[in-house]
């Protein structure tokens, strides 16, 4: 590929990757929105949403990891200018979304009826379980709109989904305004009435991409909702190490959630504003990793290999060039940005130190998280999950844990853990894409 090229491509993936990120950006959006409104109510309030969003979150982003499958499928087929077999490919995604439904909702409710033993704190156990119990319901509509955002990002579609998101979004602003506080004579449901408004908002987003897809959908097209039993084997063996990859990463912070519970209340409320920054951020290398998993997968489908890795490459130091310049940012910024989220001074002293650590994490974490989008598009996704679990469950939480409660460093020392998992996540799943041969790229394309 010629400099010329790299540049045509450089322009090209960023055009792409900009309303990905802006995407991501709105469903983090939603947790945004209801921390704002709720911190009206009170502290506690936050932390009771931390705790809920931290029994909700790992379940759902496993399921969900599976059907990132169609990152590495739609993209290797589009790159083949295969459009027929794209078009089986949602039908299956839509019948996939429909298994990890069902497969979400027994797993929550388990969760529900099993409630006070794992969060025994009675202060934040009268705000998350009420929220979790609702929030819950929404999670059929996410899964399904994810199927239509993935195969709509495959063929190069971002701006409509975009749109979908920020309309979802000013929905769940009024509605929480509406239901929370009882505004226009109905009732004040409190952290209740959050719950519902994101729920409805999801659904709202569901409706908007089913409607999107049958507008632009022509009979000719040949959808079918037939079940096609090779396909969804593709998605489960892609999808799979992804969901694992992405349950060990989400859990270790969750699980972080529920050790800072013996701390202090506060403690955890200070963790869920860190968690929020961190996710605010992070929907940058998601949108970029989202938008490598596409070109690479691109590449591999019109069996331009070589050029398939020299792209994954211009994503990765891209992103980490990019998040290297917000971690200073923050780090120079820490009191203000804290002040954001609340004026109780005892809240920002104790996220200050955290603040730090999180700009260490958001650095590494770039790098990983769009080097496992490259692979993801180059159908390699077997590495990530026994990376991620080595690296989060046998260094960052144990070293954690030891810190928090052992080495006098209590909320800080949990996130230096957390912190220094994410570092040798990054280095080993770069040492693994700067190793792997072009040709080993896409083989589940190739077998087709």
């Amino acid at each position: 590929m010629k400099l010329e090229s790299l540049k045509k491509e450089f322009l090209t993936s960023l055009t792409f990757a900009f309303p990905i990120v802006l995407t991501q950006f709105g469903f983090l959006g939603f947790s945004i929105i209801d921390l704002y409104m709720l911190r009206r109510i009170d502290l506690i309030a936050i932390g009771g949403l931390g705790t809920a969003n931290s029994l909700f979150w790992p379940v759902f982003t496993t399921l969900s990891g599976i059907i990132f499958s169609i990152d590495a499928l739609a993209s290797q087929m589009q790159g083949a200018k295969n459009h027929r077999s794209l078009i089986r490919l949602l039908t299956q995604g839509l019948w996939l979304a429909v298994i990890l439904s069902i497969s979400a909702l027994l797993i929550f409710f388990f969760i529900y009826y099993h409630f006070e033993s794992i969060t025994d704190n009675p202060e934040l156990l009268k705000y998350s379980k009420p929220y979790y119990l609702i929030v819950i319901f929404s999670a059929p509509f996410l899964l399904t709109f994810m199927v239509f955002q993935r195969y709509w990002q495959a063929r190069g579609v971002t701006k409509p989904l975009l749109w979908i998101v920020v309309l979802a979004n000013v929905l769940n602003f009024i509605a929480n305004e509406m239901l929370i506080f009882g505004r226009f004579g109905l009732p004040a449901l409190g952290i209740e009435g959050a719950a519902i408004s994101t729920s409805v908002s999801r659904f709202f987003m569901l409706i908007a991409a089913i409607a999107l897809t049958y507008k632009n959908i022509s009979k000719e097209d040949g959808f079918r909702l037939q079940i096609d039993k090779s396909i969804l084997k593709k998605m489960f063996a892609l999808g799979i190490p992804v969901g694992l990859m992405l349950f060990f990463e989400v859990s270790v912070f969750s699980l972080a959630t529920q050790f800072t519970t013996r701390i202090s209340a506060q403690a955890t409320s200070v963790h869920h504003i860190g968690i929020v920054i961190i996710s605010i951020f992070y929907t940058i290398p998601v949108g970029i990793s989202s938008a490598a998993a596409y070109r690479v997968g691109y590449f591999v489908g019109k069996e331009e290999l070589e050029n398939a890795k020299r792209v994954g490459y211009m994503a990765i130091f891209s992103c980490a060039l990019i998040m290297v310049s917000i971690a200073i940012l923050l780090h120079f910024n820490a009191h203000f940005i804290l002040s954001l989220f609340t004026e109780d001074p005892h809240i920002i002293a104790m996220g200050m130190p955290v603040l730090f650590w999180i700009a260490i994490s958001l650095m590494f974490d770039g790098i990983q998280c769009t080097t496992v989008g490259c692979l993801r598009g180059g159908s390699r996704t077997q590495m990530s999950s026994f990376t991620t679990l080595a690296c989060h469950y046998g260094l960052g939480l144990p070293l954690g844990y030891f810190l928090c409660f052992h080495g006098g460093k209590n909320l800080e020392g949990l996130w230096v853990g957390l912190s220094m998992g994410l570092v040798a996540m990054s280095l080993v799943m770069f040492s693994y894409w700067f190793v792997l041969s072009p040709s080993k790229l896409g083989s589940y394309q190739k077998k087709e």
